[in-house]
């Protein structure tokens, strides 16, 4: 993905994004409404040609383990 094709708010977007903060999240550290913040996001997704959050984590971070457990109960129950 080409970093410079972003705006610099885009950067700062795809940055607390790839920190893992929700929109809602981005959009509280941003001063900026939700809308605002997936606005961004969906001009991101499409200069970087994926669908969405998790497509453009794996193009950035190709190397990042993906956690599919969900964080309510543990990976492997006591017996």
């Amino acid at each position: 993905m080409d970093l410079d094709a972003l705006s610099d708010r885009e950067r700062e977007v795809l940055g607390l994004a790839l920190e893992g903060l929700s929109a809602r999240e981005m959009a509280e550290r941003l001063n900026l409404t939700e809308a605002t913040i997936c606005s961004h996001l969906a001009r991101i997704y499409a200069k970087a040609g994926v669908s969405g959050r998790v497509e453009l984590m794996a193009r950035l971070r190709p190397n990042a383990p993906i956690d599919s457990t969900p964080a309510s109960r543990p990976a492997n129950p006591p017996e």
